[in-house]
């Protein structure tokens, strides 16, 4: 669904973070023991939507909680979203205990492939990549699964993906202004 051609790069050594309007984060917390705790970090820029930083972890909870809020401190998002289904909720609260920021739960309804199906145009219009990673990063991990996320099948792996639904789906809510030309379809998530 995502594959490394279609997807809008940006060269993160030149990229001017004094022109940032705005940061938001979205932590998809990790469900199972195969799962990732994915934290993307976004900087935007009118509407396009550089996906700056990434927290890609396999880490349990005790070590995620100070990582992340760690994270969240470096990036300072004014807005982050954390998916509270499962687990998610508990998480909130012991994430709210290390880092002061605003934190917004959220429940997600409808399904997960759908959801990432439908935004999937939006991303690949607004969201702009690093060009140059390191493979065995965080960011290089993050998108290692983002581009083998598969349009039809099952895909064993789907927490970059649907951490990035998350973020655009946020960052289209808040800010609809920027995305006028860009049909918003009900989620079921708010």
């Amino acid at each position: 669904l995502f594959p490394k051609g279609q997807l809008n790069k940006f060269d993160f050594n030149t990229f001017d973070i004094k022109q940032v309007e705005f940061v938001s984060a979205f932590i998809d917390t990790a469900d199972t023991g195969e799962d990732y705790q994915s934290v993307p970090v976004a900087c935007n820029i009118g509407s396009k939507i550089y996906i700056y930083d990434v927290l890609f972890t396999k880490k349990g909870t005790d070590e995620n909680i100070q990582l992340t809020a760690d994270f969240l401190n470096q990036h300072k998002p004014t807005w982050t979203r954390v998916e509270s289904n499962m687990g998610g909720s508990m998480y909130t609260q012991l994430l709210r205990q290390k880092y002061k920021g605003q934190l917004l739960p959220i429940r997600a309804k409808t399904n997960k492939q759908s959801r990432i199906k439908t935004l999937s145009g939006f991303i690949k219009e607004h969201c702009y990549f690093r060009h140059f990673y390191e493979e065995q990063s965080d960011y290089g991990k993050f998108m290692k699964q983002l581009t083998r996320y598969l349009i039809s099948g099952e895909n064993k792996h789907d927490d970059a993906a649907d951490s990035l639904h998350g973020l655009c789906n946020m960052i289209r809510k808040f800010y609809p202004h920027l995305y006028r030309d860009f049909e918003i379809i009900g989620d079921g998530e708010d």
